[in-house]
């Protein structure tokens, strides 16, 4: 239809052209003309048809079909139809990913990994999926733990004849786990939970170690100072060598009434140091300092007169002493 359009250009071709529908005897001459113009049209539209339509066909394949499901370039494998359990994925946790492996009767791969980023993870082939009929068809699977989360391109890779090549990729999408009950104390993490029990714990051992050590300190401390003491034997206060009499229970002491402050044996009162345990014997007070408090003087409240005997007067009623110039009792008010 196009062709005969082309021709009615010119008017000899529009009459031959209309004998040849009436089936009336055509002049050849002009006939072949037709057929050549018809000839050189069909190659012009071929022409413009590898030119226009074709790469634009060409280019809505490539559109619609999914990445996932051709290889790269130059690559003879591909995958289809991976599946993702669970569906959707979230961090800390494992993700089985599976797939079919398409490829050609040439292509015998000898494995199959996942790459997810700098991450590796080893595809294992499942022969119980596997259909016996279909040669060229696989069935891998995998299981990979997703520590970031995000979009995450999964690149699906092949070995033949010791070389790796990309069979296909698709993009898993990983959400943040939530913290659950069992990861919490109290509404806490449990690592701040453990950190805390732990400080805790060494705080209460140390402060009861230094606790128990001031005690041990103090009591060797005074083990030391009352070495080199002498007690007395009846109450067991410390008392001066030089003493007679006890101050605090008032036993007379002599040479047999003095024991050591360290071995708790009897010492004489001329001993420097103790016979027994060598301790060297002093009084309490020898190294004590007096401390005289200061005191303010204050003004007396009342003043005492003496009254010589001669000028004493008793009030007849009372009793009470009088002074000279006293005409009135102060105590019953007798004149």
């Amino acid at each position: 239809m196009l062709s005969r359009k082309f021709c009615l250009g010119k008017l000899p071709l529009r009459n031959e052209i209309r004998k040849l529908d009436t089936h009336e005897d055509p002049n050849p001459s002009k006939c072949y003309q037709s057929f050549h113009a018809f000839n050189m049209l069909d190659r012009k539209c071929s022409l413009m048809r590898s030119i226009l339509v074709e790469p634009v066909l060409l280019l809505i394949f490539l559109i619609l079909v999914p990445p996932f499901v051709m290889g790269q370039s130059g690559s003879s494998i591909f995958i289809e139809n991976p599946r993702i359990d669970p569906s959707d994925p979230v961090t800390g946790e494992e993700t089985r990913i599976s797939y079919y492996l398409i490829l050609n009767s040439t292509c015998i791969p000898n494995g199959s990994r996942l790459r997810v980023g700098e991450e590796i993870y080893p595809a294992v082939f499942n022969e119980s999926a596997f259909d016996p009929e279909n040669e060229n068809v696989l069935f891998f699977e995998a299981s990979l733990t997703p520590q970031t989360s995000g979009k995450l391109k999964v690149l699906i890779e092949i070995e033949m004849n010791g070389t790796w090549n990309g069979a296909g990729s698709f993009i898993l999408d990983v959400e943040e786990k939530a913290a659950s009950d069992e990861d919490t104390i109290l509404g806490f993490p449990k690592w701040y939970c453990s950190i805390s029990i732990i400080l805790v714990t060494l705080a209460v051992i140390f402060f009861t170690w230094s606790y128990f050590k001031g005690r041990s300190m103090q009591k060797a401390k005074g083990n030391d100072a009352a070495a080199g003491m002498v007690f007395c034997s009846s109450c067991g206060k410390p008392v001066k060598k030089d003493d007679i009499i006890c101050p605090w229970c008032k036993t007379t002491l002599d040479d047999e009434e003095f024991i050591c402050g360290k071995c708790k044996k009897p010492v004489s009162s001329s001993d420097r140091k103790c016979p027994h345990c060598g301790a060297v014997l002093a009084d309490p007070y020898d190294n004590a300092v007096q401390e005289i408090p200061s005191v303010r003087k204050k003004k007396p409240l009342s003043k005492t007169i003496e009254i010589s005997p001669s000028k004493k007067r008793k009030c007849p009623e009372c009793g009470n002493i009088l002074l000279d110039d006293e005409t009135k009792c102060p105590l019953c008010g007798y004149e």
